[in-house]
């Protein structure tokens, strides 16, 4: 009864996921939906293309949805596309919209949900184009209406700066900003760049400016930058580049018709210019070329040639159709097409070849391939050998002592133990046998980390059917191996297996021994000299009395003596300044929803420590740190618009303590940068001053290392709760100079009330001197 019971609750459990999973539209199950929601208006078009990360939120929806190509759209619906992605939006009456990539759109009702003939839009960032026949089209910025008429084929780029671009390759546009009543016309073939004040330039586009170039130039690599040519015709004098920060560059090209240079990765618009105008702009995409595996065959694999051959790789997102390049060893190559991601060529001559396949995505720009593997394609190949049992580790005779760790020789300084022998890693052997292979003069083994083969660890010939390997440090690999002739005549690989190195027992065994508790230095005890017996003589004469001096005393049992560690003495007081670069890592609760994830690796760091003497019993500690970092989200859509964002942190901590106590009290002040939600898609930073009590804990070992724990409670418009974790290492100390490194762990937690906390994390390396 117990199991039937289990048994429906694990079913019910599994459709209530299902039915959740559904509810956001995380999966979607035809004819069927869990929406409660009022129903949607009429459908206003659909997104006809996408390509890679492009999302979608409808009004009634919480969570961004992947996109699928015709996908119905409607009104309040708001699509994102992210790095490297765009999209194409039909829209009622023929209405053509282009997304390129990080940017965002709101499809708009009409004003008093009043059909006047045109196409509302928002549009908050990025590049946009759009054609539009039958239709008036109204785009709205932060600060500008774009009203474009009937017929019109307009370029927008809404930058982070709040400069808005606009261009008009046909029709006519008007520019309204509510400060201002009076409209800004823009005609064909004019550009204007306007910001939140007004107009800032407008330019004529002139046809004696031409790019001998398609307009939109993509280039896939796998490299951080790649290299560009471009060729036009015209007297130019400059070439204006937009990167994709936004920045402007010009470079002169006066006299010359092309020009060969190397931009990083990103999307950049590219104008000519001379004194009469500008050119079209030209859209060139420097893109991350995405990484294709090969499944079969396998670098230098064998094939019979009279057999077909498949060849298999793994899909590109991005990728809508493929070819296979097939090279021989002269250099000549054939290619063959495909729509999936595999293919199967016949009658094939002998010989050897490479084989790489290139993807194309849907305008027809290729992306590389990383590798060409080898592959031999020979008749009558000599059969695989039979592998006769799992490899199995073989330990050697001598046995070395095993390194010890920091910590355990940290603790042998307070307690020494005795080690055991322990098996040394580097001088184990696995043992791979085989059986042997008719007409086989020798065999080729290959093992490899991985399962592709690319590149082996260990690539041998061998005359014999074993093969002795020592494995190091490797946990687990990959084997093959095939016979091979003296005539140069090929056979065939067995099939890729996996060996799993097991740990094994030591021999000969050695039995566990136990602590030697630690040996209390010999007590030395020196005796005097014994007197010699006078001898006799004569009676001296009278002599004053002598008075023996007493013997010196101990201090009475209950007197206690602490003498104070010998660096107070020779240090009355320190100051140190250290170079502390940081990984901060934020997870900020930025409004009742939404939890963000940011983090960086800051190099702008720094520290001071100062301490002095108060008397002969107290000691003060004062420490100070900075840091500043540029904040990347971990999630591109938490925040689509946002990156680097500014972070700060100061922070001072005066503690005191008896120089025999382990305790330190004392107060921290913090001022540091806390995230709240400004707008639907940004975020926004504000300093915030705290201070509050901290408790501290010291302890020493040996004369090199320290450790420091502490514990704060901050106030302040925020709360927050701060536990560190200090070990440094003091390794040059004398009375006028000091060096040392460590590491420091600051973890914060900031309760927010009913939306949760925000935890926060900050580990630093320090390196410090001083004086």
């Amino acid at each position: 009864m117990d199991r039937k019971l289990l048994w429906a609750a694990s079913l019910l459990l599994v459709i209530e996921i299902i039915v959740l999973m559904a509810d956001v539209d995380l999966i979607r199950l035809p004819g069927l939906s869990f929406n409660t929601s009022a129903p949607k208006s009429k459908e206003l078009g659909r997104l006809t293309y996408r390509r890679s990360m492009v999302r979608k939120k409808s009004v009634d929806s919480l969570v961004w949805q992947e996109t699928q190509n015709q996908d119905a759209l409607y009104q309040h619906d708001r699509v994102l596309t992210l790095d490297q992605s765009e999209a194409q939006l039909e829209l009622a009456d023929d209405v053509k919209i282009h997304l390129y990539e990080n940017t965002l759109v709101v499809i708009e009702p009409p004003e008093d949900n009043k059909e006047d003939g045109t196409l509302h839009l928002a549009f908050s960032r990025g590049n946009m184009r759009s054609k539009s026949d039958f239709k008036r089209l109204s785009v709205r910025t932060e600060n500008w209406d774009i009203q474009a008429k009937k017929g019109s084929e307009i370029s927008l780029r809404n930058d982070a700066s709040g400069e808005l671009e606009v261009t008009v390759e046909s029709g006519e546009v008007g520019l309204i900003n509510p400060e201002n009543s009076n409209p800004i016309i823009i005609k064909k073939n004019q550009r204007a760049r306007v910001s939140s004040e007004g107009l800032v330039e407008k330019q004529e586009i002139i046809e004696n400016l031409v790019w001998t170039s398609p307009l939109h130039q993509r280039v896939y690599s796998f490299d951080d930058s790649a290299e560009v040519e471009l060729k036009w015709e015209g007297p130019a004098t400059s070439l204006e580049i937009r990167k994709p920060d936004g920045t402007i560059h010009e470079q002169a090209v006066e006299g010359q018709n092309h020009l060969q240079f190397t931009l990083q990765q990103g999307s950049y618009l590219l104008s000519l210019k001379s004194p009469q105008g500008i050119s079209k702009t030209l859209k060139q995409d420097i893109f991350h070329a995405p990484k294709m595996t090969y499944f079969s065959p396998l670098p230098r694999d064998r094939h019979d040639p009279s057999q077909p051959l498949t060849f298999s790789w793994s899909r590109l997102l991005a990728a809508s159709n493929y070819k296979l390049v097939f090279q021989d060893a002269s250099g000549e190559s054939k290619t063959f097409d495909s729509h999936d991601s595999q293919t199967e060529l016949s009658n094939l001559s002998p010989g050897f070849y490479y084989w790489s396949v290139f993807g194309y995505d849907e305008q027809g720009f290729s992306m590389p391939p990383r590798f060409k593997y080898p592959i031999f394609l020979f008749r009558d190949l000599l059969p695989a050998p039979k592998i006769i049992e799992d490899p199995k580790p073989r330990q050697p005779a001598n046995q070395k002592p095993q390194k010890t760790s920091l910590l355990k020789t940290i603790w042998g300084w307070v307690l020494p133990t005795a080690e055991a022998q322990t098996r040394d890693d580097d001088s184990d052997e696995v043992v791979f046998r085989w059986d042997p292979v008719n007409q086989a003069d020798y065999y080729i083994i290959e093992i490899s980390e991985t399962e592709d083969f690319i590149a082996p660890v260990e690539l041998k010939t061998t005359k014999d059917t074993e093969f002795r390997w020592n494995y190091g440090v490797f946990k687990a690999v990959y084997w093959r191996v095939s016979a091979a002739r003296s005539d140069g005549q090929l056979g065939y690989f067995t099939e890729p297996k996996k060996v799993q190195i097991a740990k094994l027992p030591v021999e000969p065994k050695i039995e566990k021994l136990t602590p030697i508790q630690k040996l209390n230095k010999p007590q030395i005890v020196l005796q005097p000299t014994p007197k010699p017996k006078p001898k006799p003589v004569p009676k001296p004469k009278p002599q004053p009395k002598q008075v023996k001096a007493p013997a010196p005393q101990k201090p009475p049992e209950t007197t206690t003596q602490i003498e104070p560690p010998s660096e107070i003495h020779s240090t009355p007081g320190r100051f140190l300044v250290s170079y502390a670069p940081q990984f901060v890592f934020l997870s900020d609760v930025v409004d009742e929803d939404t939890k963000v994830n940011l983090s960086d690796v800051a190099n702008m760091g720094v520290g001071l420590y100062f301490n002095f003497w108060v008397n002969e019993s107290w000691r003060t500690d004062i420490q100070a740190s900075y840091v500043s970092a540029k904040l990347e989200p971990a999630e591109p859509d938490d925040l689509p618009f946002q990156d680097h964002l500014e972070f700060k942190s100061t922070s001072a901590t005066i503690t005191t303590r008896k120089f025999y106590w382990n305790w330190q009290l004392g107060a921290k002040y913090v001022n540091q940068t806390y995230f709240n939600r400004l707008t639907l898609e940004t975020i926004e930073g504000t300093d915030l001053t705290l201070i509050g009590p901290h408790l501290g804990y010291v302890s020493h070992f040996g004369k090199t290392w320290v450790s420091q724990t502490g514990l704060s409670y901050l106030l302040g418009d925020e709360s927050q709760v701060d536990l560190s974790q200090v070990f440094d290492c003091h390794w040059f100390t004398t009375d006028d100079f000091k060096a040392g490194s460590g590491l420091a762990l600051l973890a914060s937690y900031i309760p927010s009330g009913d939306r949760g906390g925000s935890i926060r994390a900050q580990l630093t390396f320090r390196l410090s001197f001083g004086f």
